[in-house]
């Protein structure tokens, strides 16, 4: 199986407040972007799980938010199979494009097709959250809005993005009259 893991660019951000956890209220539009990885999910008949990447500055080992992807996936559903997980790697690390986050997104969608769907989408929604702040965007697969610490998403229909981006056009800071309507 080859998933598309693409990356993200942030249409607006407003940084809100410092949350007890350490992390930040916010509130974002994310938008997935062509640029993207390459997740290539293989199964293996020796019941071990094997990561390989192209860019060795990634980490290979349990740290890797992909594979923690994979071990969230069998802690929650207690199937165990084996696979070769490679990420051919086009977005750049560390870039703040949301590169491993996209990529344990594709392995949670890759995985649980493999298994027939097991999981409904709220489950998964769940194992993003846990995962990280930009991992259930990558779910949605379109543009959406994010609060919380970027966890809680929300699908941007094409009408509301139009609205919200026509609010934004006016001059003298003053909304437009169409933004008015």
């Amino acid at each position: 199986m080859i998933l598309t893991a693409p990356a993200k660019i942030n249409l607006h951000l407003r940084i809100l407040r410092r949350r007890d956890d350490g992390f930040h209220d916010l509130e974002t539009r994310l938008c997935p972007i062509s640029v993207a990885d390459e997740v290539r999910l293989e199964p293996r008949l020796d019941g071990k799980v094997k990561l390989t990447c192209s860019d060795s500055t990634v980490p290979t080992d349990e740290s890797n938010l992909a594979l923690r992807a994979l071990r969230a996936f069998e802690e929650k559903t207690g199937i165990r199979r084996g696979w070769n997980l490679d990420l051919q790697k086009n977005i750049p690390h560390g870039a703040g494009l949301g590169g491993g986050s996209s990529d344990a997104a594709a392995v949670l969608r890759g995985l649980n097709e493999a298994c027939d769907h097991f999981l409904p989408a709220h489950a998964l929604d769940e194992l993003a959250a846990g995962l990280g702040s930009d991992v259930p965007f990558f779910l949605q697969e379109r543009t959406c809005d994010a609060s919380g610490r970027g966890e809680a998403v929300q699908p941007v229909t094409a009408r509301r993005a139009l609205r919200s981006a026509t609010l934004r056009m006016g001059h003298d800071g003053e909304r437009s009259r169409a933004a008015r309507l």
